[in-house]
């Protein structure tokens, strides 16, 4: 696993990916395989899960939507963001506050923003449902903290937020952010083949960078 380094307390179990970042030196993690423990005993079982149709690369396993968690999340005004010019536009649907994707000459990926109230289960949950999408195992909660202490960044209006890449054994990779802002969690991620989101990670690190969120 790759790293670099972000209510609904229990409105959500979700797959949920810096100047003060280190992000620019990509270091290179691997959880061994007798070190991942059953990612269902992770996530706490009251947190409801969440995506939509049409955010297929937020989908995870026994995911489902929340009575009325779309409406409650067309609240949060999305960041301004400078969006790199080869990443493709996608329509939102109804919880995605941006949508792209991207291809290179060796695959491709998809870029995906979303907002949940609160803190969602915590990050330690989402990061390891981000894992169990690419096929790795669960993030320990010490793993996490050495990970949000070398890889946290602040966006363009002073939020603060974390950076996660993990690199599956299947040759599909997530790089992530959480930013929490105005009593929301925005997880920016990018899910694809391997090659490809390595590729764009740079590119993906800016424009989370970019994020410049409205005066509250």
């Amino acid at each position: 696993m790759r790293l670099i380094s972000c209510t609904a307390g229990a409105l959500l179990s979700l797959a949920l990916l810096l100047s003060g970042c280190s992000d620019e030196q990509v270091t290179t993690y691997r959880v061994p395989k007798e070190e991942r423990p059953d990612l269902t005993a992770t996530v706490p079982a009251a947190t409801p899960a969440s995506t939509s149709p049409g955010q297929p690369g937020m989908s995870g396993p026994a995911m489902t939507e929340m009575p009325g968690l779309a409406a409650q999340t067309s609240g949060f005004q999305a960041p301004q963001w400078s969006a790199p010019a080869d990443w493709q536009a996608q329509p939102l649907g109804s919880m995605r506050k941006g949508s792209w994707t991207v291809s290179t000459g060796s695959g491709s990926a998809e870029i995906s923003v979303l907002a949940f109230p609160g803190n969602v289960g915590g990050d330690l949950a989402n990061i390891n449902r981000w894992a169990n999408q690419v096929g790795l195992g669960a993030m320990s909660p010490a793993q996490l903290d050495s990970e949000r202490a070398a890889h946290t960044f602040t966006i363009a209006s002073g939020e603060q937020g974390f950076y996660v890449h993990l690199d599956g054994p299947s040759g599909q990779s997530i790089a992530g952010a959480i930013i929490t802002h105005g009593g929301a969690s925005w997880f920016y991620k990018m899910m694809g083949d391997t090659a490809t989101v390595q590729a764009q990670t740079p590119a993906f690190l800016e424009f989370v960078r970019s994020s410049r969120f409205p005066a509250q």
